[in-house]
């Protein structure tokens, strides 16, 4: 074993692995938002408030999405399914 631990074993879900810097992060909330009032005009493209729950997902889901895999998302309705791949998919097209 390496000796490499999780920077919070507690929330290990919190967690992940950077591989730019190679050292284990934590996702973090983020105090400020990007969203602004003109953001919420577009019932079609509502903005997307980066929680540490939504970072976790978009850390999984990016890598699947960047590489063309395929894969099912599930959960309940309205739990945000749709609107964090439609946020992934308009940053990934504006990169």
């Amino acid at each position: 074993m390496s000796g490499e631990k999780p920077v919070d074993p507690k929330n290990i879900l919190q967690n992940y692995f950077d591989e730019k810097t190679q050292n284990w992060m934590t996702f973090v909330q983020d105090a400020k938002s990007d969203v602004k009032i003109d953001d919420l005009k577009n019932p079609e493209s509502p903005p997307i408030v980066k929680t540490v729950n939504i970072q976790r997902d978009i850390n999984l889901i990016k890598p699947w999405l960047d590489q063309g895999d395929s894969f099912i998302l599930v959960g309940p309705e309205g739990s945000g399914k749709n609107l964090m791949i439609r946020n992934l998919i308009k940053t990934m097209k504006s990169t």
